[in-house]
Protein backbone atom coordinates (compact mmCIF):
# COMPACT_ATOMS: atom_id res chain seq x y z
CA UNK A 1 0.00 0.00 0.00
CA UNK A 2 1.15 3.54 -0.81
CA UNK A 3 -1.26 5.90 0.95
CA UNK A 4 -1.18 9.54 -0.18
CA UNK A 5 -2.66 12.31 1.97
CA UNK A 6 -4.17 15.29 0.16
CA UNK A 7 -5.66 18.47 1.58
CA UNK A 8 -4.95 21.07 4.24
CA UNK A 9 -3.85 21.40 7.89
CA UNK A 10 -6.38 18.84 9.02
CA UNK A 11 -3.75 16.37 7.81
CA UNK A 12 -0.69 18.67 7.69
CA UNK A 13 -0.96 19.52 11.40
CA UNK A 14 2.67 19.21 12.54
CA UNK A 15 2.78 22.93 13.46
CA UNK A 16 -0.06 22.40 15.93
CA UNK A 17 1.12 19.35 17.88
CA UNK A 18 3.49 20.99 20.43
CA UNK A 19 6.18 18.51 19.42
CA UNK A 20 3.84 15.53 19.37
CA UNK A 21 3.01 13.38 16.38
CA UNK A 22 1.06 14.74 13.43
CA UNK A 23 -1.59 12.79 11.52
CA UNK A 24 1.18 11.64 9.20
CA UNK A 25 3.39 10.66 12.15
CA UNK A 26 0.63 8.63 13.76
CA UNK A 27 -0.02 6.86 10.46
CA UNK A 28 3.68 6.03 10.09
CA UNK A 29 3.73 4.51 13.60
CA UNK A 30 0.58 2.50 12.99
CA UNK A 31 0.33 -1.12 11.92
CA UNK A 32 -0.80 0.03 8.46
CA UNK A 33 1.59 -1.72 6.11
CA UNK A 34 3.17 0.28 3.31
CA UNK A 35 4.25 3.84 2.55
CA UNK A 36 2.62 7.01 3.84
CA UNK A 37 3.13 10.19 1.82
CA UNK A 38 1.75 13.61 2.72
CA UNK A 39 1.06 16.10 -0.06
CA UNK A 40 -1.50 17.95 2.10
CA UNK A 41 -0.32 21.46 2.94
CA UNK A 42 -1.39 23.81 5.71
CA UNK A 43 -3.47 26.65 4.26
CA UNK A 44 -4.43 24.91 1.04
CA UNK A 45 -7.94 25.06 -0.43
CA UNK A 46 -9.86 23.04 -3.01
CA UNK A 47 -8.15 25.09 -5.76
CA UNK A 48 -4.72 23.84 -4.59
CA UNK A 49 -5.46 20.12 -4.93
CA UNK A 50 -4.45 19.96 -8.64
CA UNK A 51 -1.03 21.33 -7.55
CA UNK A 52 -0.73 18.57 -4.97
CA UNK A 53 -1.72 15.95 -7.53
CA UNK A 54 1.16 17.03 -9.77
CA UNK A 55 3.40 15.34 -7.19
CA UNK A 56 1.33 12.18 -6.92
CA UNK A 57 3.73 9.21 -6.96
CA UNK A 58 3.24 6.73 -9.78
CA UNK A 59 2.91 3.82 -7.35
CA UNK A 60 0.22 5.42 -5.17
CA UNK A 61 -2.50 2.94 -4.28
CA UNK A 62 -4.89 4.85 -1.98
CA UNK A 63 -5.82 8.52 -1.50
CA UNK A 64 -7.27 10.46 1.42
CA UNK A 65 -8.73 13.90 0.72
CA UNK A 66 -9.39 16.33 3.57
CA UNK A 67 -10.03 19.83 2.24
CA UNK A 68 -12.67 22.55 2.46
CA UNK A 69 -12.08 24.13 5.86
CA UNK A 70 -10.03 26.98 4.42
CA UNK A 71 -12.63 27.53 1.69
CA UNK A 72 -15.15 27.98 4.50
CA UNK A 73 -12.83 30.30 6.45
CA UNK A 74 -12.32 32.50 3.38
CA UNK A 75 -16.06 33.19 3.46
CA UNK A 76 -16.56 33.63 7.20
CA UNK A 77 -16.90 37.40 6.79
CA UNK A 78 -20.40 36.74 5.42
CA UNK A 79 -21.47 36.49 9.06
CA UNK A 80 -20.56 40.14 9.64
CA UNK A 81 -22.28 41.59 6.58
CA UNK A 82 -25.49 43.50 7.13
CA UNK A 83 -28.58 41.78 5.75
CA UNK A 84 -31.99 43.22 4.92
CA UNK A 85 -33.75 40.24 6.50
CA UNK A 86 -33.28 36.51 7.07
CA UNK A 87 -34.17 35.77 3.44
CA UNK A 88 -31.36 38.06 2.30
CA UNK A 89 -28.87 36.44 4.71
CA UNK A 90 -29.79 32.90 3.64
CA UNK A 91 -29.60 33.88 -0.03
CA UNK A 92 -26.06 35.25 0.49
CA UNK A 93 -24.95 32.08 2.29
CA UNK A 94 -26.58 29.95 -0.40
CA UNK A 95 -24.52 31.74 -3.07
CA UNK A 96 -21.32 30.91 -1.17
CA UNK A 97 -22.32 27.25 -0.75
CA UNK A 98 -23.14 26.96 -4.46
CA UNK A 99 -19.67 28.27 -5.39
CA UNK A 100 -18.11 25.82 -2.92
CA UNK A 101 -20.13 22.97 -4.43
CA UNK A 102 -18.75 23.77 -7.88
CA UNK A 103 -15.18 24.08 -6.54
CA UNK A 104 -15.33 20.94 -4.41
CA UNK A 105 -16.85 18.81 -7.17
CA UNK A 106 -14.12 19.95 -9.57
CA UNK A 107 -11.48 19.18 -6.93
CA UNK A 108 -12.87 15.71 -6.22
CA UNK A 109 -13.18 14.95 -9.93
CA UNK A 110 -9.47 15.81 -10.32
CA UNK A 111 -8.60 13.40 -7.51
CA UNK A 112 -10.82 10.63 -8.87
CA UNK A 113 -9.39 11.02 -12.37
CA UNK A 114 -6.40 9.03 -11.06
CA UNK A 115 -8.68 5.98 -10.63
CA UNK A 116 -7.44 5.16 -7.12
CA UNK A 117 -9.52 4.20 -4.07
CA UNK A 118 -10.27 7.53 -2.38
CA UNK A 119 -11.51 8.35 1.11
CA UNK A 120 -13.07 11.79 1.73
CA UNK A 121 -13.06 13.63 5.07
CA UNK A 122 -15.58 16.22 6.19
CA UNK A 123 -14.74 19.44 8.04
CA UNK A 124 -14.79 19.17 11.85
CA UNK A 125 -16.73 21.63 14.02
CA UNK A 126 -13.70 23.13 15.79
CA UNK A 127 -13.55 24.23 19.41
CA UNK A 128 -14.57 27.84 19.91
CA UNK A 129 -14.53 29.58 23.30
CA UNK A 130 -17.96 31.17 23.04
CA UNK A 131 -21.02 28.92 23.05
CA UNK A 132 -22.75 31.28 20.62
CA UNK A 133 -19.76 31.32 18.25
CA UNK A 134 -19.61 27.53 18.39
CA UNK A 135 -23.30 27.27 17.48
CA UNK A 136 -22.92 29.57 14.49
CA UNK A 137 -19.71 27.91 13.25
CA UNK A 138 -21.21 24.43 13.65
CA UNK A 139 -24.20 25.51 11.56
CA UNK A 140 -21.97 26.97 8.84
CA UNK A 141 -19.77 23.85 8.80
CA UNK A 142 -22.90 21.71 8.38
CA UNK A 143 -23.69 23.52 5.12
CA UNK A 144 -20.20 22.97 3.70
CA UNK A 145 -20.20 19.35 4.86
CA UNK A 146 -23.49 18.73 3.11
CA UNK A 147 -21.67 19.54 -0.14
CA UNK A 148 -18.70 17.29 0.72
CA UNK A 149 -20.92 14.35 1.67
CA UNK A 150 -23.15 14.77 -1.38
CA UNK A 151 -20.15 14.88 -3.75
CA UNK A 152 -18.58 11.85 -2.03
CA UNK A 153 -21.84 9.90 -2.20
CA UNK A 154 -22.30 10.79 -5.87
CA UNK A 155 -18.82 9.35 -6.51
CA UNK A 156 -19.19 6.33 -4.21
CA UNK A 157 -16.33 7.47 -1.97
CA UNK A 158 -16.28 6.41 1.68
CA UNK A 159 -16.57 9.37 4.07
CA UNK A 160 -14.85 9.99 7.40
CA UNK A 161 -17.04 12.46 9.27
CA UNK A 162 -14.49 14.36 11.36
CA UNK A 163 -17.30 15.95 13.36
CA UNK A 164 -17.72 12.59 15.07
CA UNK A 165 -13.96 12.07 15.49
CA UNK A 166 -12.69 15.38 16.90
CA UNK A 167 -15.29 16.04 19.58
CA UNK A 168 -13.27 17.19 22.61
CA UNK A 169 -11.47 20.47 23.35
CA UNK A 170 -8.18 18.56 23.69
CA UNK A 171 -8.52 17.43 20.05
CA UNK A 172 -7.68 20.99 19.00
CA UNK A 173 -4.55 23.13 19.30
CA UNK A 174 -6.66 26.24 18.74
CA UNK A 175 -10.27 26.65 17.58
CA UNK A 176 -9.56 25.34 14.08
CA UNK A 177 -6.41 23.18 14.06
CA UNK A 178 -6.09 19.59 15.26
CA UNK A 179 -3.68 18.86 18.10
CA UNK A 180 -1.53 15.74 18.41
CA UNK A 181 -4.48 14.10 20.21
CA UNK A 182 -6.91 15.06 17.45
CA UNK A 183 -4.34 13.98 14.88
CA UNK A 184 -4.14 10.55 16.47
CA UNK A 185 -7.92 10.20 16.27
CA UNK A 186 -7.93 11.29 12.62
CA UNK A 187 -5.13 8.82 11.81
CA UNK A 188 -7.03 5.99 13.52
CA UNK A 189 -10.17 6.83 11.51
CA UNK A 190 -8.14 6.76 8.29
CA UNK A 191 -6.62 3.41 9.22
CA UNK A 192 -10.04 1.94 10.05
CA UNK A 193 -11.42 2.92 6.64
CA UNK A 194 -8.38 2.23 4.45
CA UNK A 195 -7.34 -1.02 6.12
Amino acid sequence: MHLVLLGDSTIDNQNYTKGGLSVEGHLRRSTLAGTIERLATDGHMTSHIPEQLEHLPGDATHLVLSVGGNDALMNINILERPALDVWDAVRSISDIINVFKKDYRKCLDEVLSHSLPTVVCTIYNGAFESVQEQKVMTTMVRLFNDVIIQCANDSNCPVIDLRTICTEREDYFNPIEPSAIGGEKIAKAIIDVVA
